[in-house]
């Protein structure tokens, strides 16, 4: 079922915050099965997957273009970035370039954060590498919280961080 949907468990609370944020921009969208039920409840939003990760496009639930951080470089300040699982296998920090790329205010995260995940080893989590959370806690703070449905194994949450101002 992770495979064919998502990793994580979209709720209506948490598609309505999509909404509320959009535009937005999701990186890592696998099959689109967020992006495709954000977009039916009014967002604006535009799913991204690096080839060799993403699925047959036959298997998408929407449009999945192809590309990675590269792709935040041209966006409008206004667009907010989606990180749903932002985690690659071998552990390379995509999601750190992600944050280093986006320019604009608002990051969502769907995923799991150090000390709150079942995983003994490591203990930042299964979803987002170590240096991504610490990253982000020193450019943005944490706006709003939605608990999330779970599959048995996980314990994640979509958090909605904004931007410090200087």
């Amino acid at each position: 079922l992770t495979n064919k949907f998502a990793f994580a468990v979209p709720c209506p609370a948490a598609l309505q915050e999509l909404v509320l944020h959009s535009p937005l921009v999701e990186l890592g969208a696998g099959t689109g099965y967020w992006a495709s039920l954000a977009r039916d409840q009014g967002a604006t939003i535009t799913a991204y997957e690096v080839a060799e990760c993403g699925c047959p496009q036959g298997d998408a639930f929407l449009e999945i273009k192809n590309g990675g951080s590269e792709v935040l470089k041209s966006l409008e300040s206004n667009v907010a970035l989606f990180l749903c699982w932002p985690v690659r296998p071998g552990g390379m920090p995509w999601d750190l370039d992600c944050l280093s790329s986006f320019s604009g205010n608002v990051i969502i995260h769907v995923g799991e954060w150090a000390n709150n995940t079942f995983l003994v080893e490591p203990n930042n989590g299964q979803t987002t590498s170590l240096l991504f959370q610490e990253a982000i806690k020193k450019q943005f703070y944490v706006e709003n919280t939605v608990h999330l449905p779970n599959w048995p194994w996980c314990r994640d949450e979509m958090t909605v961080w904004r931007r410090i101002k200087v």
